[in-house]
């Protein structure tokens, strides 16, 4: 498990003192790439600092965005590798909470069937 942190440009640089890496890690600014509230729901994309991939992939996991709902309870985390691709899965992750919202707001007022009596 390899330590990196960015680049202007949000590039991925490895680093190989801890010390430099905790101080640089330290603020959240250089590690937020969005957060977004959207119909109860809280979601933050972040930069991890530590290659999260399970298996010996060529590419370092990186970043995850995590879904919680208004208790703060984790709904739901994705991770991905590249500034580009954290971005894309924020927004998309933005995008099927609003539709389902719309949904079920849409669906909220239809008449719910009755059930039959048991015989």
């Amino acid at each position: 498990m390899g330590y990196y942190k960015l680049g202007p440009n949000h590039e991925i640089i490895p680093v190989y003192d801890v010390l430099e890496w905790g101080e640089w890690f330290e603020s959240m600014d250089n590690r937020r790439v969005a957060e977004t509230d959207v119909a109860g729901f809280h979601v933050s994309t972040v930069f991890l600092g530590l290659d999260h991939g399970l298996l010996d992939d060529a590419r370092a996991v990186l970043f995850e965005t995590m879904v919680f709902d208004g208790d703060w309870s984790d709904v739901r985390c994705e991770r991905c590798c590249t500034w580009a691709e954290a971005e894309r899965q924020h927004a998309r992750l933005v995008r099927e909470i609003e539709t389902a919202g719309k949904l079920a707001a849409k669906h909220a007022g239809a008449a719910k069937p009755t059930p039959e009596p048991k015989p």
